[in-house]
């Protein structure tokens, strides 16, 4: 008993475990990812904080472009009808080949498509029944949270139809990885399928790559990131509304 008891101590001297090569993957592939929110998440309140600005100082100008617009694309739609009557009354008039007539006829559903929405629905429910909230009621309140998270998430794209993230969270749920949730809220939760975690992980570093990269390109933050100053940038925009509703009235003018 004396050898085991400082064989025991021996042990708890050494400390914990060295985290396994896995381990140190995962959770540096989660550094990258908590970086990329936080950075998505400063851009995009910039860009929405800018739009917000221009809107309150010109909400009288876009209300009246977008009039005119609506108004200029109404006249020539009767332009268009009014030619192909002017045509119909000629004497050598032919209806174009293919056009009919009467009600349009409704698209067939392709084969391709019915199964997309099967295999959705399909993924949608397998996954559904393994994180549900409701398998979860007399657990720790973290995975209780984490059990609902992952419910509206999979509910957000099975309503948008995107079949590819929802095979990934598929995919992410029956290893078993995406309700592996740490009691310590320092520490990674060990995954039941690492190598199935770091390619979950490896495609959500890519979609927020590309979501960053869609805003860090757009014209709004290419204001934020090359005017020193944003707010005179927006008080000189005054001249190119000016300008951009004279044109819309003219082509609008009867």
């Amino acid at each position: 008993m004396k050898n085991n008891s400082k064989t025991v101590s021996h042990l708890k001297s050494l400390g914990p475990c060295p985290a396994s090569h896995d381990e140190e993957s995962i959770r540096s592939l989660e550094k990258q990812i908590a970086s990329l929110q936080e950075q998505l998440s400063i851009a995009d309140s910039q860009v929405r904080i800018l739009k917000s600005q221009i809107q309150a100082r010109y909400h009288n100008e876009i209300r009246r472009i977008n009039e005119l617009y609506s108004l200029y694309k109404n006249q020539k739609r009767l332009k268009k009808e009014k030619r192909t009557e002017q045509k119909k009354r000629g004497k050598n008039y032919k209806e174009p080949i293919g056009l009919k007539t009467g009600a349009p006829e409704k698209p067939a559903i392709s084969t391709s498509t019915q199964t997309s929405s099967h295999e959705l629905k399909k993924l949608y429910r397998e996954a559904v029944l393994q994180v549900h909230p409701d398998k979860y009621v007399n657990h720790s309140d973290q995975v209780s949270k984490r059990s609902l998270e992952l419910t509206i998430h999979l509910i957000d794209l099975y309503q948008s139809g995107n079949l590819n993230k929802l095979k990934q969270i598929h995919h992410h749920i029956m290893s078993g990885n995406a309700m592996a949730v740490s009691n310590d809220a320092a520490a990674t939760a060990t995954a039941p399928d690492p190598a199935a975690m770091k390619e979950y992980l490896l495609n959500r570093i890519s979609t927020l790559t590309d979501k960053l990269t869609e805003i860090k390109s757009s014209y709004f933050y290419n204001i934020l990131s090359t005017c020193d100053n944003p707010a005179e940038f927006i008080d000189n925009m005054a001249a190119q509304f000016h300008i951009r509703i004279k044109q819309l009235e003219l082509r609008t003018r009867s």
